[in-house]
């Protein structure tokens, strides 16, 4: 059966089901709970976004330390969440008669909808407690800055070294050993993102795969929709200046020290980042973000176990780094600070307890564990598309911190609840710059060069929105063309930043073609054939693409050994006894062979198939076609083409499985 290629690509499938799938939680849970949507605005969404994102790291890790990871568990659990819910129930006293008071009106509106029926119009009105139209904008905003970073680092993809290189096989194999229930890796690193990475691939739809080479750009995009947030909140702006914050940070690569070819790169301290920014704006802000109902113990615990559990340098240096700073410039209540603190270092000293336990277990030294989770030997500086050298950016960007910080004091001064946040955050991205230049064998300047393009955007804005207070006092007969003027500057500067993009694209050279070719047949694969019902045939990278999902056999192996292997089975694959007794005899019901065109380009990972071994398949397979063999074209691309050898018709292909009972 010859397999068209799908139209949508697997990479831009997944994020849109998970798009899909969080539009659709939204609408059950206002419905579940009734509460008044005034409560439903961007604190509400981040906050509560930060606060479940690490509850569910936290379940997840449970069940799969307990062994009881899989979707019927998460539907279960989730279904229980929403009854509590629906309850409300904030503790446990007077249980039975809130359970009663609760039973009558559900029944009364359950009955009531099914004698009714309502129809089209009726839904229509009932939708008005869902929605605003004085917030329509606010969604679209958003719905259309997570688009643009998406696509402007999918676009990259072309770039990529990432995908199907030799860190992605390892990050593949820990993502697979989650979903076979190992808890204890081997390599003792932190289980939180992989963890979260085959979550996604599980209610996506999406193979194990393609959800490892996508994930990396939904971090992008979680840390953009944050820095808009964050921005709004620091600055009083709703939507100029988080609209320049999240344009630079999306276009502006000659500006800041992304990596281009390492773009698709999922990074667990992104991840960490993505739950911690709510906690650093809460322990520096109001407390009014805190969502109502919700203690500060219940929500920094989770929040600090899930990033501490994800990534040792944000959980063990950044953030305690943070509220020491914020202990110094008490911008904070001491005593609010200090139960902040201590309900932080709680989560961090049950992630020390956990992975010391699990150092033990295994064998390690803990120390050895935090080393290995705190230097990064697979990652690199590597910045051609800057605008300047890497030492000239940063140091522009610290002068500009500096002068903005103190531009900022005599403002603070005036009023230290309106500028204290926005202090807090200006100095601790410039401490973060002056970490860059301290030797310690523990500080991996590569990690901290990952996160800083996000607190550099940060910066920034947070300068011009101190510089343009300062100017709004010395220029105060023109405070009626403010808004022109930083309308005005702002596009400038973003005009700026797009047209340098468009000559610096050019310079960069096209990484191998092959790789997404390799991930969308391998994709196909794993969604659409029942697990171990079918062989790959192909080279060495391909042998920890099979754990977990399929039977592997190399290049060597195949040439060598399957003639006499198909004409074993031809004898016996009616004898069902003898397979019983011989199973290692009997051939899986399809093999997949992979082969490189040959005009596909050298690839320096191995995915190119030799030339001498292209022409062994090719006489192998003309053999078995005229001995009578079903084979067929599965998949075929520009640079790849995969063969199917059918041993047994409608036996691993899921559809005619299906269909076939």
């Amino acid at each position: 059966m010859e397999l068209s290629i799908p139209n949508i690509n697997g990479m831009l499938l997944g994020p849109f089901r998970l798009a899909v799938l969080g539009i659709g939680f939204f609408i059950l849970y206002r419905w579940v709970t009734k509460k008044p949507l005034v409560q439903t605005d961007l604190d509400w969404a981040f906050v509560n976004l930060s606060r479940y994102m690490s509850i569910l790291i936290v379940v997840l890790f449970c069940l799969v330390f307990l062994k009881a990871y899989d979707l019927f568990t998460i539907f279960f659990l989730f279904m229980v969440f929403l009854g509590l819910k629906y309850l409300d129930l904030k503790n446990y006293k007077n249980l039975n008669r809130r359970l009663s008071r609760k039973k009558m009106p559900f029944l009364v509106a359950f009955f009531d909808f099914i004698e009714k029926k309502p129809g089209k119009e009726k839904l229509w009105e009932e939708r008005k407690p869902f929605w605003k139209a004085s917030k329509n904008y606010i969604v679209l905003v958003l719905a259309l800055v997570g688009a643009l970073t998406f696509l402007s680092r999918y676009l990259f993809l072309k770039y990529d070294l990432y995908t199907l290189s030799g860190l992605w096989l390892k990050d593949l194999e820990r993502v697979k050993s989650i979903d076979q229930g190992i808890f204890v890796a081997n390599d003792l690193f932190v289980r939180g993102e992989p963890i979260l990475i085959d979550f996604y691939a599980k209610i996506t739809g999406i193979s194990q795969e393609v959800a490892l080479s996508s994930f990396g750009l939904l971090e992008h995009v979680g840390l953009v929709l944050m820095l808009y947030w964050l921005i709004g909140k620091l600055s009083g702006s709703k939507l100029v200046l988080p609209l320049f914050a999240v344009g630079l940070f999306a276009i502006g690569y000659g500006f800041l020290p992304l990596n281009i070819n390492l773009l698709h790169k999922h990074n667990p301290e992104f991840l960490a980042l993505i739950m911690a920014i709510p906690l650093m704006y809460f322990s520096a802000g109001k407390p009014t973000v805190l969502p109502k109902g919700v203690s500060l113990f219940g929500f920094v615990l989770p929040v600090g176990i899930a990033i501490c559990a994800t990534s040792i340098f944000i959980g063990f240096i950044i953030m305690p780094l943070f509220l020491l700073l914020l202990a110094i410039i008490r911008v904070t209540p001491i005593e609010r600070l200090g139960r902040i603190t201590k309900a932080y270092a709680l989560g961090l000293v049950s992630v020390v307890v956990l992975y010391g336990f699990m150092s033990w277990f295994k064998g390690y030294v803990f120390l050895d564990f935090l080393l290995t989770n705190l230097i990064q030997v697979n990652t690199y500086t590597y910045f051609p598309q800057l605008a300047v050298t890497l030492d000239e950016l940063l140091l522009y960007y610290d002068w500009m911190g500096w002068l903005g910080i103190l531009l900022l004091l005599p403002l603070f001064f005036r009023d230290k609840g309106k500028w204290g946040a926005i202090l807090a955050f200006m100095l601790f991205t410039a401490i973060l710059l002056m970490l860059r230049n301290i030797d310690w064998p523990w500080f991996d300047n590569d990690i901290l060069m990952q996160c800083l393009p996000w607190f550099l955007v940060l910066q920034l804005v947070l300068f011009l929105r101190v510089l343009g207070s300062c100017l709004e006092i010395v220029f105060a007969p023109l405070s009626s063309y403010k808004k022109s003027l930083r309308l005005s500057l702002l596009s400038l500067i973003l005009v700026g930043v797009l047209l340098f993009n468009g000559s610096t694209e050019y310079s960069l050279k096209e990484k191998e073609p092959l790789k997404k070719e390799l991930l969308k047949a391998y994709g196909t694969l794993s969604m659409g054939n029942l697990p171990y019902s079918y062989g790959v045939v192909n080279q060495g990278y391909g042998l920890t693409l099979a754990k977990g999902s399929h039977h592997y056999m190399g290049y060597a192996e195949f040439l060598d050994t399957y003639p006499k292997r198909d004409a074993l089975y031809q004898a016996i694959k009616d004898d069902k006894n003898y397979l019983r007794a011989h199973p290692k005899s009997a051939l899986p019901p399809s093999i997949f062979v992979f082969v490189s065109k040959p005009d596909a380009s050298i690839s320096e990972y191995g995915l190119v198939t030799p030339p001498e071994v292209r022409e062994g398949i090719g006489e192998l397979l003309r053999n078995l076609r005229k001995k009578g063999r079903h084979i067929e074209t599965f998949f075929e691309d520009e640079n790849l083409q995969v063969y199917e050898i059918v041993n047994k018709e409608d036996s691993s292909d899921l559809n005619a499985l299906i269909f076939n009972l």
